[in-house]
């Protein structure tokens, strides 16, 4: 019997949108929700198009089917990285007057927080944003055959 291997990875970083320099820099594991790996077994990554960024640093739980306080989501297209490997990549900037400490992210099949699917919930020391300084989040997916 043939079994498989799921690994997922993050690196967020600090940008200032205007120069594009890296300011910060944090990489960590984390987790598949329970709906995501329903996700998976149903429909592979194929619907897995939304990142989502927030401010609740509560622990991440198997049972979370949504950040704890979302800040922000927008559409991601994975780029393949080679056999079983898909990167998703986002930077998300700000307007004068907003500021946030970020600190957890997400991966969702749909566009809003109202029946959406998480795939996975990470969270992580936080990132501060404002106008002058966005944040970019990369999750990469690795399946395998062990």
């Amino acid at each position: 019997m043939e079994k498989l291997k799921l690994k997922i990875n993050a690196i967020i970083q600090s940008i200032d949108p205007n120069t594009g320099e890296v300011t910060k820099e944090t990489k960590i594991h984390n987790l598949v929700v329970n709906t995501g790996l329903e996700e998976l077994v149903d429909n592979g990554l194929a619907n897995i198009d939304y990142v989502a960024i927030g401010t609740d640093n509560t622990g991440v739980q198997a049972t979370d089917t949504e950040l704890g306080v979302e800040i922000t989501r927008s559409s991601v297209t994975p780029s393949n990285e080679g056999t079983g490997i898909r990167l998703f990549d986002k930077t998300f900037t700000f307007s004068s007057g907003e500021s946030y400490t970020i600190v957890e992210a997400g991966l969702f099949e749909g566009a809003t927080v109202s029946g959406s699917t998480m795939f996975n919930r990470l969270t992580f020391a936080g990132h501060e944003v404002d106008v002058d300084n966005g944040v970019r989040v990369q999750i990469t997916i690795t399946l395998s055959a062990v």
